[in-house]
């Protein structure tokens, strides 16, 4: 566990280094480095049509996105109908809270709400309304910023470099030392209580999807803690990395960490370190699973709107192809992988789609979806052939 109390915890960019494998998802298939796609999933033996492979049941951290988070359910994913239509199961907030009675968290049915309130647990709760609570002040100050024409202007801003990121990371552990010694340390007799503005860590900018996914992964962390089954975080570092370097990115980042410090339950200040950060963002990078409003890729290339997204370590070891051999499909908050129409040959790799099924377009359309949606540049065997006969 990452201990918030030392600096021996940097340098931070270690905490973004994939750990040993945990199990391997499927009996089927195994994981072999490739020399152009790291590591992959290869079938052990042939693998009949319409196999189910594998299936991840429950994100490690989720979000729902912000336009979408009273439409679409928090357990389930599953969405209402109508645009101006709500769930009408609702998790609220506490009485004394900025927005005390305003709904934090919306469901399709009491069973999912249920399931939700066993899965965060009461630390987990208690952290959601404590997150909704801020990002609730934090949007009435942006407000007033806008009014008075003090916000944050978005330049362009210049990569930072790893030596960037190190001292910039390291100047926010202080300041986040110093908001737990604050919060730990008993008050002395006639000491007024420690006023806590969390909300002004946050800009009316910053993503609260982030922001929120970054409450549910600390709060699973924690979980993981005190589990006797083999780690969900493990499977999340297992991951390989990809760390983001944007500037802006890297101050956003870091005024978030010191918001979560200031007010989550003491209970996951433990948890809520530079390394639990990073470690989060650079695997929700490249390894989240978007929750579209369309299900299955039918193979017609429409996936809807973009609901919420997820991180699920166990199904981000599947490599993408423009010519998937793997059918990826939601039910609920699951994903099932199920081997194509012509099933799989022993020794090939197992790949899904990235774009959503049908790859239409060209090859160097699809090449820059992938770039700017993923960061690679696709050498999938569809497109080396098609590269070989445009020569």
């Amino acid at each position: 566990m990452d201990d918030p109390s030392t600096m021996d915890a940097f340098p931070l960019l270690c905490s973004v280094i994939e750990t040993p494998l945990p199990a391997l998802v499927s009996p089927l298939l195994a994981l072999r480095s490739t020399p152009t796609a790291g590591r992959s999933l290869f079938a052990l033996a042939p693998i009949a049509p319409s196999t189910l492979i594998h299936t991840s049941a429950v994100p490690f951290a989720r979000t729902v996105l912000e336009s979408f988070k009273r439409e679409v359910c928090w357990t389930c994913f599953s969405v209402v109908e109508g645009r101006q239509a709500r769930w009408k199961v609702r998790e609220l907030l506490d009485a004394n809270g900025a927005a005390a009675g305003e709904a934090v968290r919306w469901f399709c049915a009491d069973a999912c709400w249920d399931t939700w309130k066993v899965l965060v647990g009461d630390v987990g709760r208690a952290a959601v309304r404590a997150g909704e609570d801020t990002l609730s002040r934090a949007a009435k100050v942006g407000r007033r910023d806008v009014e008075r024409g003090t916000e944050q202007k978005e330049d362009d801003v210049a990569a930072s470099t790893n030596e960037e990121i190190e001292e910039a990371w390291a100047k926010g552990f202080l300041a986040g030392q110093e908001t737990v010694r604050r919060r730990t340390t008993p008050r002395r007799a006639g000491e007024g209580a420690w006023r806590q503005r969390p909300q002004d860590a946050l800009l009316s900018s910053d993503d609260p999807d982030v922001f929120r996914l970054l409450i549910s992964g600390i709060t699973e962390r924690f979980h993981a803690s005190t589990n006797p089954l083999p780690s969900t975080w493990t499977s999340l570092t297992s991951l390989v990395p990809s760390l983001a370097t944007n500037a802006r990115a890297l101050e956003s980042n870091i005024r978030m960490y010191n918001s979560l410090i200031a007010i989550l339950p003491l209970a996951l200040l433990p948890y809520t370190t530079p390394l639990t950060i990073l470690a989060l963002l650079s695997r929700d990078n490249g390894n989240s699973f978007g929750i579209w409003s369309a299900t299955h890729d039918d193979g017609s290339g429409e996936r809807g709107e973009l609901l919420a997204y997820g991180i699920y370590p166990s199904s981000s070891y599947f490599n993408h192809s423009c010519r998937p051999n793997l059918v990826k499909s939601r039910n609920g908050a699951a994903f099932e992988f199920r081997s194509g129409a012509e099933g799989v040959a022993q020794g090939d790799e197992v790949c899904i789609s990235y774009l959503g099924g049908g790859e239409v377009g060209d090859r160097e359309e699809r090449r820059n979806r992938l770039m700017i949606g993923w960061g690679f540049w696709c050498e999938c065997v569809r497109c080396r052939e098609e590269e070989g006969g445009s020569e």
